[in-house]
C-alpha cells in the first residue's frame, strides 16, 4: 500500500544584501504559506560563503524559516519556482537583491529545493532538483558530506531540532 506523507513543514532560507528586505519579504510569505512558527538570524552568510558575492554583494544576511502549517510533497517543486519570482521581483539590473530557498522538514530530513543539477540532488520537474540536506539523527538531524556549513552549525542544528519537536507535537 502506498501512503503519501503528511508530516511535513515549508522551510524557507532567505539571504538579503540589505536587511530591511526580511521584513517585507516576511509578511509576503506569511501571506503565501501561513504563520511564521520559527526563524533564526540574522546570520552573517559572508561567514560562511562568498558564492553569491559577485551578484549580490558583501555582507549578505540569512535568515531560517519554519511555516506553522503542514504542506503536501505532491508538487513540491513549484515552491521553489515561485521561490524564483519573487527573487526575480526584488532584482535590480538583472541582479538578485535576494536569494530564496525553500524546502521540506520531515521527521526523516531537511530537504532543499534546487535548480543545479549534482550527484547527490534527484530531479523533480520542470528544472528543479531536491537534496537531502540534513538526516534525522534520534531526535535531531545530522549533515552529510554536501550540506551547507550554515545548516552544520550548532544553532541552525538546534534550531532544526526545535522544529523536528514543533513537527512531531502536531501531527
Amino acid at each position: 500500500m502506498i501512503k503519501i506523507p503528511k508530516e511535513v513543514l515549508l522551510f524557507q532560507a532567505i539571504t538579503v544584501n540589505d536587511p530591511a528586505l526580511f521584513g517585507e519579504l516576511e509578511k509576503l510569505l506569511c501571506r503565501f504559506y501561513g504563520k511564521i512558527e520559527r526563524e533564526l538570524g540574522p546570520l552573517d552568510f559572508s561567514s560562511f560563503s562568498q558564492y553569491y558575492r559577485e551578484e549580490m554583494g558583501n555582507n549578505l544576511l540569512k535568515k531560517f524559516y519554519v511555516f506553522s502549517l503542514p504542506v503536501s510533497l505532491e508538487n513540491f517543486y513549484r515552491y521553489k519556482l515561485e521561490s524564483q519570482a519573487i527573487e526575480n521581483k526584488y532584482s535590480i539590473n538583472g541582479k538578485r537583491t535576494v536569494n530564496i530557498d525553500p524546502g521540506s522538514l520531515t521527521l526523516y530530513q531537511l530537504s532543499l529545493l534546487t535548480t543545479k543539477a549534482f550527484s547527490h540532488r534527484t530531479y523533480l520537474a520542470e528544472g528543479i532538483y531536491a537534496e537531502c540536506t540534513l538526516i534525522a539523527k534520534g531526535n535531531e538531524y545530522g549533515a552529510l558530506p554536501w550540506t551547507y556549513p550554515d545548516y552544520k552549525t550548532t544553532e541552525a542544528l538546534e534550531f532544526f531540532r526545535l522544529a523536528k519537536k514543533y513537527l512531531k507535537a502536531h501531527l
